[in-house]
C-alpha cells in the first residue's frame, strides 16, 4: 500500500485538482484508491461531489483527543465506487492543532489508523491543507512518498525551500525516510515564461521530477464546480489523458516487471510495440502505444484519437529506450503514426499500415478483440 502525500505550502497550486483528479483516474484503471482530505476547507470532498452537510463524521474523529481511539477508518470513509473510497473534511479540522496543543503523540495519529488498514488499498493520497502545521507533519508522518505539484510561477518554486525544510526537520526528529517528486501543473508549453520553470525544476530536481506535465485545462475547473473529477465529466479531453499517463507512471514502479500488468499487457517492452487490454472499460479499452527509440530528445505520437495533433510520449523509465503513452479507445479501428525528433514514421514492428491520401501509409490498430499486440 502506498501512501503519498500531496502537498506545497502554496495556494491555488493545484494540489487539490492532482489530488481528486489523480485518484480518479487510478480508481478508473482498477487500482483500490483511499484519499483522505486533511485540508479544513474540504476542497476534495467537494471536488469528489460530496456536500458538507452530507459529512456525518470526518477526519476530524482520527484526531479528537476526547474520542481517544473511536474514529476507525473503516468507520469514516465513504464508497464513491468498487475503487474509491474518501475520508472527508470538515471546517472543524481546522480548531484541532490548538486543542491538540500538549498532546502526547499527536504527531503520529494518522500513522496509526493507517496502519490499522495495511494493505486495504494500492494507493492512499492525503490531499494536505497549505500550510506546514500539525495536519501537514501528520501526513509526512504516515506517508512513504511526498508529491509537489507545482505552478508554471517563481512562487512555488520559492515554496519548496519551506517543504524541503520541514522534510529534513521529521526525517531528523523521527528518523522516518520520505521520497520526495514534483509535478508541473496548470502548464501551457505555448508560453515561454512556462518552459522556463520546466527547465528550471529539471535542473532542480533531475530524476525526481515525473516525467507527465498536467496541461493548463479549463475543463478541470468545470468539473470541479459540478463535483466530479475529469475522469467521469470528460474522457475525450486532454488533460484526462495527463491524469492517465500520470496514474501510468505510478504504476510503473510497483510492476516495473510486468509492464501494466492489471491491463494484461504483457511484460516488459523490450522492442517497439502497441498493446491493447483486454479488459475493457465502458465499451472502451486501454491502449499503451511505445517505440523503442533511444537517444531520441522528443517522441510524440498523432491519431485518429487525438485528431492528429502531436502529444510527447513518456520518456524511458531507464536504459530500455522504450517511450510510452497510454490511451482509452472505443472499439474499431485507429490509423497513427509516430514523431521522432521531428520525423514521421510508421510504428517500426506493427505490419499493418493504410495508404494515406498524401502518398504515404499510416499504422493500423485495431481495439475491440482480446489483446492486441503490433507484430505479432
Amino acid at each position: 500500500m502506498r501512501i503519498i502525500a500531496v502537498a506545497n505550502q502554496k495556494g491555488g497550486c493545484g494540489k487539490t485538482t492532482v489530488s481528486v483528479n489523480l485518484s480518479a483516474s487510478l480508481a478508473f484503471l482498477g487500482k483500490k484508491v483511499l484519499l483522505i482530505d486533511l485540508d479544513p476547507q474540504a476542497h476534495s470532498t467537494l471536488g469528489l461531489g460530496v456536500k458538507a452537510e452530507e459529512v456525518i463524521r470526518s477526519v476530524y474523529d482520527i484526531f479528537d483527543a476526547e474520542e481517544g481511539s473511536s474514529g476507525h477508518i473503516p468507520d469514516l470513509r465513504i464508497p464513491l465506487s468498487n475503487f474509491l473510497h474518501l475520508l472527508p473534511s470538515e471546517i472543524i479540522l481546522s480548531a484541532i492543532e490548538q486543542k491538540l496543543a500538549g498532546a502526547p503523540e499527536r504527531e503520529n495519529r494518522l500513522f496509526r489508523k493507517l496502519q490499522e488498514i495495511q494493505g486495504e488499498y494500492d494507493f492512499v493520497f492525503i490531499d494536505c491543507p497549505p500550510n506546514l502545521g500539525l495536519l501537514t507533519f501528520n501526513a509526512f508522518r504516515a506517508a512513504d512518498e511526498l508529491l509537489i505539484p507545482i505552478e508554471c510561477s517563481y512562487f512555488s518554486l520559492h515554496g519548496l525551500t519551506k517543504i524541503s525544510e520541514t522534510v529534513k526537520l521529521m526525517t531528523d526528529a523521527l528518523g522516518h525516510q520520505i521520497t520526495v517528486r514534483a509535478l508541473l501543473n496548470d502548464f501551457d508549453g505555448r508560453t515561454r515564461f512556462s518552459r522556463r520553470i520546466q527547465e528550471e525544476l529539471q535542473r532542480l530536481f533531475s530524476r525526481k521530477l515525473l516525467r507527465t506535465v498536467i496541461h493548463h485545462s479549463v475543463r478541470l475547473k468545470e468539473a470541479a464546480a459540478l463535483g466530479k473529477p475529469i475522469s467521469e465529466y470528460d474522457r475525450n479531453s486532454v488533460v484526462f489523458q495527463d491524469f492517465l499517463s500520470l496514474s501510468a507512471e505510478l504504476i510503473e514502479p510497483e510492476e516495473e516487471k510486468t509492464t501494466m500488468d492489471h491491463f494484461a499487457i504483457p511484460a516488459v517492452l523490450e522492442e517497439s510495440r502497441s498493446v491493447v487490454s483486454e479488459k475493457p472499460l465502458d465499451d472502451a479499452q486501454m491502449t499503451l502505444f511505445s517505440i523503442k527509440a533511444p537517444g531520441a530528445r522528443c517522441v510524440q505520437i498523432a491519431g485518429d484519437f487525438n485528431n492528429w495533433v502531436p502529444e510527447e510520449l513518456l520518456k524511458p523509465i531507464k536504459a530500455d529506450g522504450v517511450w510510452r503513452k497510454l490511451y482509452r479507445l472505443g472499439n474499431g479501428a485507429y490509423r497513427y503514426k509516430f514523431i521522432v525528433d521531428g520525423e514521421w514514421m510508421c510504428d517500426p514492428v506493427n505490419p499493418h499500415t493504410e495508404a494515406n491520401p498524401f502518398g504515404g501509409a499510416d499504422s493500423i490498430i485495431e481495439t475491440g478483440a482480446k489483446t492486441v499486440e503490433s507484430g505479432v
